[in-house]
């Protein structure tokens, strides 16, 4: 998992951005809900801000299926269907 901190120079003084947290996974499917729920629950435990996830292996995900796997109360997704064996992209954000 990447942390960054992101600071901003402005005039005389300093400001600084809250920390993010991100998440890159190559999960190897999303299929069972044993998987769905062991990753929602490292999400919450990490406070997550934004999740990456590779080879999905999902033909489509609704947003329904997104909010199962998600550990916050809203969120944004984008998703690239696979085409059946491999592929699948998932990102999921709060805005």
């Amino acid at each position: 998992m990447l942390q960054f901190n992101l600071q901003l120079l402005e005039g005389r003084g300093q400001s600084q951005w809250p920390m993010m947290k991100l998440l890159l996974w190559n999960v190897k499917g999303l299929g069972r809900k044993e998987k769905m729920s062991k990753i929602k629950s490292m999400l919450k435990a990490r406070e997550v801000d934004i999740a990456l996830f590779q080879e999905t292996k999902k033909v489509s995900m609704s947003e329904n299926e997104v909010n199962e796997l998600w550990a916050r109360e809203s969120m944004n997704f984008i998703c690239v269907d696979t085409d059946r064996t491999t592929g699948g992209l998932l990102c999921i954000w709060d805005p």
